[in-house]
């Protein structure tokens, strides 16, 4: 009985922390003013729940970014690679948040990437 409670102690401790294990991009790269930008927020290709998976950013057009979502390979896995291109117009700093859930042990996943656009 102890073994068994031990297993599901270390299952639970091993799943409570997944925010940190979603992402394989820990942070991206500084972009220059006028010089073509191209980046990638990589995840692991956990299955997510398609309807809770958000990408949520402050780029606007008028910065000359874009980013795409769902570029992942796998038809399972779409969200698991997400494209950040173009050249960028002006300087400031811009703000990437991805967010979801995971469907095994619907564990929820939210991280936010800042962009940094320097002269």
């Amino acid at each position: 009985m102890k073994k068994i409670l031990i297993l599901i102690s270390l299952f639970i401790l091993g799943c409570s922390n997944i925010n940190n294990n979603v992402f394989l991009t820990k942070e991206i790269p500084v972009a220059k003013v006028g010089k073509p930008y191209f980046a990638e927020i990589k995840m692991k290709e956990y299955r997510v729940i398609e309807d809770d998976f958000l990408v949520q950013s402050n780029i606007d057009q008028d910065s000359g970014l874009v980013i795409l979502s769902d570029q992942g390979e796998k038809y399972f896995a779409s969200h698991a690679l997400t494209i950040i291109k173009g050249t960028p117009r002006r300087s400031g700093i811009y703000n990437i948040n991805i967010s979801g859930t995971v469907r095994d042990g619907l564990k929820d996943f939210n991280k936010d990437f800042v962009l940094r656009v320097e002269e």
